[in-house]
C-alpha cells in the first residue's frame, strides 16, 4: 500500500467531505426554510440558497474527483498485488508446485487483488464515512440539545 498512500488520503479526505456534506445539507435546507419563515418576500433568502447551490457543487466535484481516483487507485493496486504474489510465489521450492496446480494459484492470487480493493472500498464508503456522519450527526444534536445525541 505504501506506492498508493496518496489515493488512500484522498479517498479518506473524499469519504470526510461526504460525512460534512451529508450534515451540513440539512442545516442548509433549514437555514433556507428560516430565512423565508421570517421574511416571506425572501430578501434573506439569497445567502442560505447560495449556500446551498456552493454545498451541492462542492459535492458534485469531489464526487467526480472521488471516481478519479478510484479510477487510477484500484486497477494499480490489483496489479501491484498480482505482481508481489507472483515474486513472493516464485520463490517457493519445487515440490510445492508439484502439490499445487498453477491454475489454482493463480486464481487465488486473482482473488486477493480483488479481495483487497473490495474491502478497501467497502471499509471507506460504508464504514468509515458513515461513522464519521454519525459523529457528525451526534455532535451536531449535541449542540441543539445535550440528551438528543444519546436519543
Amino acid at each position: 500500500m505504501r506506492p498508493f498512500r496518496w489515493y488512500v488520503v484522498g479517498i479518506l479526505l473524499v469519504a470526510c467531505f461526504f460525512s460534512v456534506h451529508a450534515s451540513l445539507q440539512p442545516v442548509a435546507i433549514k437555514l433556507i426554510l428560516d430565512s423565508l419563515s421570517t421574511d416571506p418576500s425572501g430578501g434573506h433568502t439569497i445567502i442560505p440558497v447560495l449556500f446551498y447551490g456552493l454545498l451541492s457543487l462542492i459535492s458534485i466535484i469531489t464526487f467526480r474527483f472521488y471516481d478519479y481516483i478510484c479510477l487510477r487507485f484500484y486497477p494499480c493496486l490489483k496489479a501491484n498485488i498480482i505482481k508481489y504474489s507472483v515474486i513472493v510465489i516464485s520463490q517457493y521450492s519445487y515440490s510445492f508446485y508439484q502439490d499445487h496446480l498453477s491454475g489454482s494459484l493463480m486464481n487465488k492470487i486473482k482473488d486477493l487483488s480483488i479481495a483487497t480493493a473490495d474491502f478497501i472500498q467497502i471499509f471507506v464508503d460504508r464504514l468509515f464515512s458513515n461513522f464519521l456522519a454519525l459523529a457528525i450527526a451526534c455532535f451536531t444534536l449535541g449542540i441543539i440539545h445535550p440528551v438528543l445525541p444519546f436519543i
